[in-house]
Formats: structure tokens, sequence, C-alpha cells
């Protein structure tokens, strides 16, 4: 069985970002250093903690990802052959925050971002970890996408982009359906096969068809 040593770093911030950006740098260069294979960073560390209350002031904390503090990350995991998971207040656009954790291989890519899986079906991380995919889904498709996931398996896992054909409906947390469209990717691990799968809402885009249709609907009606 393989060894896998843990590194939590933890430390005060005070009030400057960039003092607390360098002060984490330089813990997670030490636990890479001491042997740690996963080191991950205290909740937003590169600020003193703000979440007990709303307070726009705190909106300039946030930065965009990738940028300056994933981008230095990456250079340590790189440099010592470690993941990194990196807790950063993420700005994705204007007036647009997000409280993201950001994992970081070996080779220095950002593996994965969290926010947009707890945006649109509205569960926390917590409910998601360990439970399965078919939860997302309204009962009547579950039985049916087990089928359709053992048949892409079985069927060596090629990859399926978006807008393929097969129509779904996820299960937001407050029990609202939407349609969504699911792009598949097979990832080798070893023996197992991995799948990562990018999910894309498209009531907005179904609307404008919807209105389009209508249109030319009542265009023909006047033309006739």
């Amino acid at each position: 069985m393989s060894k896998i040593t843990l590194g939590l770093l933890q430390h005060a911030c005070s009030a400057d970002p960039a003092a607390n950006l360098k002060k984490t740098l330089a813990l997670a260069e030490a636990a890479a250093k001491k042997g740690a294979n996963i080191i991950c960073t205290q909740e937003l560390f590169r600020s003193q903690y703000f979440c007990q209350s709303e307070d726009h002031a705190n909106f300039k904390l946030a930065e965009p990802i990738p940028g300056p503090s994933t981008k230095a990350f990456q250079r340590i995991a790189k440099k010592h052959g470690v993941v990194i998971i990196a807790s950063l207040f993420e700005r994705r656009s204007s007036g647009l925050y997000h409280n993201t954790a950001v994992v970081i291989d070996a080779d220095g890519q950002v593996l994965f971002t969290n926010r947009q899986m707890r945006a649109l079906f509205g569960y926390s991380s917590e409910q998601l970890l360990g439970s399965s995919i078919d939860n997302l889904l309204p009962t009547r498709y579950r039985t049916a996408h087990g089928t359709h996931r053992q048949r892409f398996l079985a069927g060596g896992g090629m990859v399926r982009p978006m807008g393929s054909g097969l129509t779904l409906f996820g299960l937001h947390h407050s029990g609202d359906e939407f349609p969504i469209e699911i792009s598949l990717s097979p990832i080798q691990d070893g023996e197992r096969t991995l799948v990562a799968a990018a999910i894309r809402d498209i009531s907005a885009h179904l609307a404008t068809e919807t209105r389009m249709r209508d249109a030319q609907l009542a265009a023909d009606r006047a033309n006739a």
C-alpha cells in the first residue's frame, strides 16, 4: 500500500493579501521539502476570514482563476511534484464571486474547481462528495442512466460531445428540474477508467429557440 503524506497549512493572517500569499507559499514550500505529497491551504488564506458577514468592501479581495495565486502555486507544485489544494476568493466576472477550491496536480496543472457543480445543482461540496451522480437526475431517468453509463464504459468510453442527441434533465437541490446537456470524456487511471463530465444548463438556449420558432410561426400566419 502506498503512503500519502498530507501537509495542512494553518497560520494567522494580516490585512495584507500579498503578505498572506507570501507566507502561505513559504509554508507550502516547507511542507513539500518535509515530504508532503498533498498540500492544502486554510480557507481563504489571502485575507482575514470575512465570511461571517457580507461587506461589499471585501469584493476587492477577489481574484481571477487562473490568476496570480494559482500561477504561484503551479510553480511550487511543478517544482516539488506535489498536489496543492488552494482555497481562493474568485472573481468570475463583474459582480459574480465564488469561494472556490482549486486543485493543482504535480505537473502544475489546475485539475478541478468546484464552483460550477455547486452553482448548477445547489448542493454544497459536503453533500456532493461520495454521492451518486444519479442523485442529480430526476428519478424517472436514473435506471436508464445507469444502463447508458455501463454501455458507455463497455464501449471503450469514446468522447461524447455536447448535444449528441440525448435529452436529459438535471435535478436541483430545491427539487426543480432543468434541461441539461452533458459531454463525457474518459480518463484512464491505471486499470480504472474515470469519466469527466461537463454539464451545461440549456434552459436559456431552449427558451431562445422557442421564441424564434413562435416568431417564425407568427410571421408565416401574417403572410398567409
